[in-house]
């Protein structure tokens, strides 16, 4: 046992006993106050006048009790702490995977949609691929990413110390706050801070993406349309850590015209938006791009897509009646063109934005300012050219 001991209140001493026996050290049965898990043969072997450097309490759960609440007026007892986030610090040595968590939580939360009792996970950006990036122990408090398998994509952050898998990086450590992780439940979301912070200025102003910088101490090179209003739609290098180590990046910006709002089917056509946003970069970006692949004047512009990301694109929002001009559709896998994207500029009750038939039609999106002068800069499309989109605030 590990307690304390003296009859005279001038020298109370802690002491280690070496052996079980029954005596009295001048104090009560409450001043036992732990026991000793590890280094028995140490002390057996301590002689007088030697030194013991350290001690380490073991913390069991069964001392720590912890519960969720969303209510604000809960009252504080003496003794309990507040968690309010978790603060993450992102490894150098995983810049993708980092990259992928950023993007995950840029609203600043983590949410759970997996609970187990070693871990949490996140499947909000499940299905996307990941390269190999630091393979280590998946230690209590640390956060991974799988890079491989059906899993891919997913986030996991662990309340156990797990073996190293090649198919998961190792990208990040909870270094404040994880108790957050112990007592979450499924359908909880957890507020999070990273260390650094998003590098990420695509959707900003190039005034706005200058005053960023300028206090994280970046320096910044305009490219493209320079103007101070005009909004940026590329930075390189892209990813944060890169950008870290470099010092600089470069930022391209294009008119304010030349970005598209729209409003995204969620509820009607889950799998295409996945789709879509996976093609165009929204899954991971303020702003996506579409690529020009064929037009047909007054009737549809065509954007390239991909036929094996497209594969499992059941039918879902086919048109009724009538294709109205700004709606966008994708070929759903009904057709050998799956994957492919189109605008119609005119109305159709026969064909889809792609020159599909209905059934053969996922309507993705609408673009609600559909102006003539934005049907004009649509005619004018050519092969090759590009257009910006991003997704109407609500």
């Amino acid at each position: 046992f590990f307690g304390f001991g003296g009859f005279d209140p001038d020298l109370t001493y802690l002491m280690i006993s070496k052996r079980e026996h029954r005596a009295a050290y001048g104090t009560g049965a409450d001043a036992l106050i732990g026991k000793l898990t590890r280094g028995r043969s140490i002390v057996a072997d301590l002689n007088e006048g030697e030194t013991i450097e350290a001690i380490r309490p073991l913390v069991t759960k069964a001392e720590r009790i912890g519960f969720v609440t969303s209510d604000l007026n809960t009252e504080i007892q003496e003794g309990q702490e507040i968690f309010t986030f978790a603060r993450i610090k992102l490894s150098p040595d995983a810049p993708m995977s980092s990259e992928h968590f950023l993007s995950l939580t840029r609203e600043a939360s983590f949410p759970v949609d997996v609970h187990t009792h070693t871990y949490i996970a996140s499947e909000a950006l499940k299905g996307l691929s990941l390269p190999v990036e630091n393979i280590q122990y998946r230690s209590k408090y640390y956060l991974s990413v799988r890079n491989s398998g059906t899993e891919h994509g997913k986030v996991y952050a662990y309340k156990e110390s797990r073996l190293p898998n090649p198919s998961h990086n190792v990208f990040g450590e909870i270094i404040q706050g994880g108790d957050l992780i112990e007592y979450a439940q499924l359908g909880d979301t957890i507020y999070t801070v990273t260390e650094p912070k998003w590098m990420m200025v695509v959707g900003k102003t190039q005034k706005e993406a200058e005053e960023f910088f300028e206090r994280e101490h970046i320096e910044q090179v305009r490219e493209g349309n320079k103007d101070d209003n005009a909004v940026v739609v590329d930075q390189i290098p892209a990813l944060t850590m890169d950008i870290m180590e470099k010092g600089t990046v470069r930022t391209v910006g294009v008119e304010e015209e030349a970005v598209f709002e729209v409003v995204l089917f969620h509820e009607e056509a889950p799998k295409t938006v996945w789709y879509f946003k996976k093609i165009t970069g929204l899954i991971n970006w303020p702003i996506g791009y579409l690529r020009v692949f064929f037009t047909a004047p007054g009737m549809m512009v065509l954007f390239q897509g991909r036929a094996d990301e497209a594969g499992t694109l059941v039918p879902e929002n086919s048109p009724k009646g009538v294709v109205k001009k700004g709606m966008l559709g994708v070929t759903n896998m009904s057709r050998a063109n799956r994957g492919m994207m189109g605008i119609r500029l005119d109305e159709s009750k026969e064909y889809g934005p792609t020159g599909e038939t209905f059934d053969g039609t996922n309507i993705v999106l609408s673009i609600p300012s559909l102006t003539p002068s934005t049907l004009s800069f649509l005619s004018k499309l050519k092969e090759g050219d590009v257009i910006y989109v991003k997704e109407k605030q609500k």
